[in-house]
């Protein structure tokens, strides 16, 4: 178990919130319910397809200009840092990330040691 674990994740977390840094954003995914258990088998579920918005706390922020310079990241990349406290789920490569009506496409997910964070690095 890494020093890092455990109650430090906590701590972080109720620091950013304290400061009042995160805000809230929403990762849409999209949901079908599943068939009833004695639905036949050879018969054709059709439930209606619907977008359900995860709600997750974080905030985003900009790449040094040295790393945009090195190559590192693109022009018009953006760190998006996710509080795992609370997460209902973690982030994929799949999924789109809306914050302060701006959708962004995750390109890149990263987690702290201390597993309080996700950085993800994302573009519009």
């Amino acid at each position: 178990m890494s020093l890092l674990e455990g109650d430090i994740a906590e701590i972080l977390a109720d620091a950013l919130d304290a400061a009042d840094i995160p805000y809230s954003m929403t990762i849409p995914r999209l949901h079908q319910e599943p068939p009833p258990p004695d639905w036949p088998s050879w018969q054709e579920w059709t439930a209606p397809i619907t977008t359900v918005e995860h709600e997750f706390q974080g905030f985003i922020d900009v790449y040094d200009a040295r790393l945009i310079a090195a190559g590192v990241v693109d022009v018009g990349d953006v760190r998006i840092i996710l509080i795992q406290q609370g997460m209902p789920f973690r982030p994929e490569l799949t999924d789109t990330i809306v914050a302060r009506g701006e959708v962004y496409t995750i390109l890149d997910i990263t987690e702290d040691p201390a597993q309080a964070v996700l950085e993800l690095r994302a573009k519009r």
